[in-house]
């Protein structure tokens, strides 16, 4: 059961719309007002949206922003309109629009459209999410590592609007001990449970994707080296300061760590990767459990 907003203005067509879903979704409303319509397009979770042609344009610049704070997943917007009106919608508002229906509204085609819409989101998000840990799988992380790098090139065009971000490879120590001595279902139960540790430790726009069998990659947006080793820190104490609790058993995890950054426009994530994973490789060689800095 799929969450819709239903952002129109008018009440008595919000109340149409709200009898129609209701019945089998999770309806969320935003008021009359402009005030209570930003409120809830920011401060509410919902899977898609339900507008109309008058709506969508007062509220336009803050649907833009909500689609685009929440990429990579795809919230997909669905506006009613009159026939008369389609010619408009085409020519102006496919920026927003994914889908259109033409009132009067029949409930059958509705229903279809919403869950074609609806199934968008689940099926992008497979594609972009390791099943086993519920991070970024090793393709997307690469993606948003490329995305990071371009939006560093264009902040650092400007002399008073420098940035960076740092890179973090963290891979687990004696991890085929584990599978070995306890079995693969225990290793997964750990690789899940190091997941939910790295996510609990990171800040909600850091992010983090599973690189290899037992390695991962993370990203430190607006961070220099410095910043980025205190986050490194942070998620090896989670990691390595409390036992793991699997299965019955009390596994004591460690991990060792590669840490670099990028602030030079001209390079590139190939760069990057090699210096982050030179450093892990040193952490490896001199003991493992540590922490190795590549600036």
């Amino acid at each position: 059961m799929g969450k819709i907003l239903i952002l129109i203005k008018k009440k008595a067509n919000r109340d149409l719309f709200r009898e129609y879903l209701e019945k089998r979704y999770t309806v969320i409303e935003a008021g009359d007002s402009a005030e209570s319509s930003e409120d809830t397009l920011y401060n509410q979770e919902y899977d898609m949206i339900i507008t109309d042609s008058s709506s969508i344009v007062e509220n336009w610049e803050n649907i833009k922003a909500v689609k685009k704070s929440a990429e990579p997943v795809f919230i997909p917007v669905l506006m009613i309109t009159l026939r008369k009106d389609v010619s408009y919608v085409t020519n102006n508002l496919w920026e927003l629009v994914d889908e259109l229906i033409l009132a009067p509204i029949e409930p059958a085609e509705l229903y279809a459209r919403l869950e074609i819409l609806l199934r968008i989101p689940h099926l992008q998000e497979k594609a972009i999410t390791d099943p086993l840990t519920g991070v970024l799988s090793r393709g997307y992380i690469l993606e948003r590592a490329e995305e990071e790098l371009s939006r560093l090139k264009r902040r650092n065009l400007s002399e008073t609007d420098k940035t960076s971000f740092g890179v973090i490879m963290l891979d687990i120590d004696h991890f085929k001990n584990v599978n070995d001595t306890y079995g693969h279902l225990v290793g997964d139960m750990v690789l899940k449970e190091l997941a939910q540790r790295m996510q609990s430790s990171l800040r909600e726009y850091d992010v983090i994707g599973r690189y290899g069998g037992e390695e991962f990659l993370v990203l430190i947006p607006d961070e220099g080296i410095e910043g980025t080793k205190r986050a490194a820190e942070r998620v090896h104490d989670l990691i390595t300061k409390t036992p793991f609790n699997v299965d019955s058993l009390e596994l004591n995890i460690k991990v060792s760590m590669g840490v670099s950054y990028c602030h030079n426009p001209d390079e590139n994530i190939k760069n990057a990767l090699e210096r982050v994973d030179q450093a892990l490789y040193e952490g490896k060689e001199n003991g493992r459990n540590r922490i190795v800095v590549k600036a």
